[in-house]
């Protein structure tokens, strides 16, 4: 290894003959190859992801249906960074899915898959490289890397599009920590390399709040290459420690907002209970590091708790009364290890709840590394003692590391779409209403209410006072023509919750659909009165009035509907509808025009306005949208076609 001022201690140094050479790395055929190798293995490990859909586990608000990346301008830009998707403040990641959504056009699934994969490769290449760093030999370096690349807990954190959080502010993390190393490589005298960490950490933080851990992770590293504490070394890492302060503060600052700091209609457990349950998570995500089984991406907090929970702190406290004694004993590796591991898991323990279960696969994204380098250091100390164990150590490695990518490549087939997603939770908790209902949102949006009303009753009898829920059956009541359900259903969502907008104007708009006009606008204006910017309440209303032939009424509010809404081409259609009943064709035919320049692609628009062309004696133009409109589907009078085409 290059010459270092700042290195570990003698006792865990490997002879120089035997540690790789981390300048000019790319010219190292050896090393290169296997960097090849481990990103390879990884890719194909991860294959399977590239052909899942969106989930609707918070892919919806964090992409498909986030109004800040309909446009990519200023204003987008500004939301993108002020706003905050359900209490959790991650613009950068936002901005890539804006980015990509207007260079690409599109919101294709696999274009979002592909690049969180290629971010999580980008992680394991500095995961390799840091390896290198901290002087691990070759076989050593390919384990850690193997670890972290294809290890079955990386699944979430990659295969789920929401989580691009994780591999980019992973990518940021883990620059960071190589750049540092660096700066130690120099004797400390390129201040180029602390500057370096210092932007990586900071634009890290836009990524995801569990940044702030990384001064952290800087400390235990200076405690593996023994730096001494100086002044220096503390004033260094103040900027660094200010940021984290901030930041954190400001993530809990938009939880706060978004109610999801110790919910207890969530977690119905107090301050003492938490550190039983935190104190559980950190062992079962240290057990997992090795046997991770069940993988669910909803763990639901228990009804009650069981013995293991209470047991679990002296289990902590043991593993750290063991670390001390590695500490004394010189085993910086050891501290290194649970140091890296515990700093990076520690505020995600739950101890100040903020989510619907107590524990996530993702937590451990970058927390594992420190487990993993501890694995690979020590077999490489193993067999530095006993070559004699190579042969049956490689081999018992490489079962472990192809039971991990297996089981890998089969969890990612979990996260397909949100059937199976739901279906695959429920194997583990089928007494938790979440999955019921998540599952029935997606069998309802494919079409089929019928389904989707099994999974809802499921969930309405475990949880009957969720309003959101009650509002979901009453939605698959109406899709369903049961008006009188529906409206029962939403009667219930608002006893739970009289506040929500949305309840009033699904029951306005079922009332509207029975006909019943005056109870329909007495629940519409209500909604409005709770929400002014309520869209889809004036909406609603629009088409009350429409039925109720009060054009004049129905404009007006599809015309603030589109200053909410601006890009959506169907109200365009149904306000041109209501110029057409108020006689004024030039506005329809803009209208239709705008429509069509939104989404060109039906062919009742093109019928529309071929009607308005020929009432304004547009016939050419007429004909032109006829055949059109025939051409893509619409409905279109064959004497139509007839009087256009002779």
């Amino acid at each position: 290894m290059a010459k270092k001022t700042v290195k570990p201690s003698k006792k865990k140094r490997t002879g120089k003959k035997d540690t790789l050479q981390t300048n000019g790395f790319f010219k190292q055929k050896p090393v290169m190859i296997a960097l090849i190798s481990v990103l390879l293995i990884t890719f194909f490990t991860f294959f399977p992801a590239l052909d899942n859909e969106f989930v609707n586990w918070d892919d919806d608000v964090n992409l498909t249906n986030n109004p800040n990346l309909e446009q990519f301008d200023a204003a987008s830009l500004k939301g993108i960074f002020t706003d905050h998707i359900i209490g959790n403040y991650n613009p950068l990641p936002i901005l890539t899915f804006a980015i990509e959504r207007h260079v690409f056009q599109a919101v294709d699934p696999f274009l979002y898959h592909l690049d969180n994969v290629i971010l999580h490769l980008l992680v394991v290449f500095f995961v390799f490289r840091i390896g290198m760093e901290m002087g691990l030999k070759l076989p050593a370096v390919i384990l850690l890397a193997l670890l972290f690349g294809i290890h079955p807990m990386r699944v979430e954190s990659v295969a789920w599009v929401t989580e691009r959080k994780d591999v980019l502010f992973g990518a940021f993390f883990m620059a960071g920590i190589f750049t540092y190393l660096q700066y130690l490589k120099t004797a400390l005298k390129e201040k180029k390399w602390l500057y370096f960490t210092g932007l990586l950490f900071f634009i890290g933080l836009f990524a995801k709040i569990q940044m702030v851990t990384f001064p952290l992770a800087l400390l235990v590293i200076d405690y593996f290459f023994e730096r001494k504490i100086s002044i220096q070394s503390i004033l260094e890492k103040v900027p660094f420690f200010l940021l984290s302060l901030v930041f954190g503060l400001l993530g809990i600052y938009f939880l706060a907002q978004n109610d999801s700091i110790m919910d207890t209609s969530i977690v119905p457990y107090g301050l003492p209970e938490r550190l039983f349950i935190a104190s559980y998570s950190f062992v079962v995500y240290l057990i997992k590091a090795v046997f991770p089984w069940e993988m669910s991406p909803l763990y639901p907090y228990p009804s009650s708790l069981s013995w293991p929970f209470y047991v679990a702190p002296a289990g902590v406290l043991g593993l750290g009364l063991l670390t001390f004694l590695a500490h004394r004993r010189g085993a910086r590796s050891v501290v290194f290890g649970m140091g890296f591991f515990f700093f990076n898991i520690v505020f995600l323990l739950q101890i100040v709840g903020a989510g619907q279960g107590f524990l996530a696969d993702r937590f451990t994204y970058i927390a594992y590394f420190g487990l993993f380098f501890m694995a690979a250091y020590y077999l490489q100390e193993l067999l530095s003692r006993k070559e004699n164990l190579k042969i049956p150590v490689f081999g018992v490695t490489a079962l472990l590391l192809f039971g991990y990518a297996s089981s890998t490549y089969r969890q990612c087939d979990i996260w397909q779409d949100s059937y199976a997603l739901w279906t695959h939770t429920l194997k583990y908790y089928d007494r938790t209403a979440l999955p019921y209902r998540n599952r029935g949102h997606y069998i309802r949006e494919q079409g089929n209410p019928e389904a989707a009303l099994k999974d809802y009753d499921i969930a309405v009898s475990l949880t009957p006072n969720d309003a959101d829920l009650r509002n979901s059956r009453g939605k698959t009541y109406f899709d369903l023509g049961r008006y009188n359900e529906a409206i029962g259903e939403y009667e219930a969502a608002i006893e739970n919750n009289a506040w929500k907008a949305e309840y009033y104007a699904n029951k306005g708009a079922a009332y509207g659909a029975q006909g019943d006009f005056q109870r329909a606008l007495k629940e519409l204006n209500m909604a409005i009165k709770l929400d002014v910017k309520f869209s889809s309440a004036y909406l609603n209303r629009a088409l009350v009035f429409y039925r109720a032939r009060n054009f004049a009424s129905a404009l007006e509010d599809l015309n603030t509907y589109l200053t909410q809404e601006p890009n959506n081409a169907a109200i365009y259609y149904e306000r041109a509808l209501c110029h057409r009943q108020l006689g004024d064709e030039n506005a329809a035919l803009a209208d239709l025009t705008t429509a069509i320049g939104l989404d060109p692609t039906k062919g009742v628009f093109y019928l529309e306005r071929s009607k308005v062309n020929n009432k304004l004696g547009n016939k050419m133009m007429a004909g032109e949208d006829a055949n059109t409109a025939q051409r893509l589907g619409a409905p279109v009078p064959p004497e139509m076609l007839q009087k256009f085409n002779r």
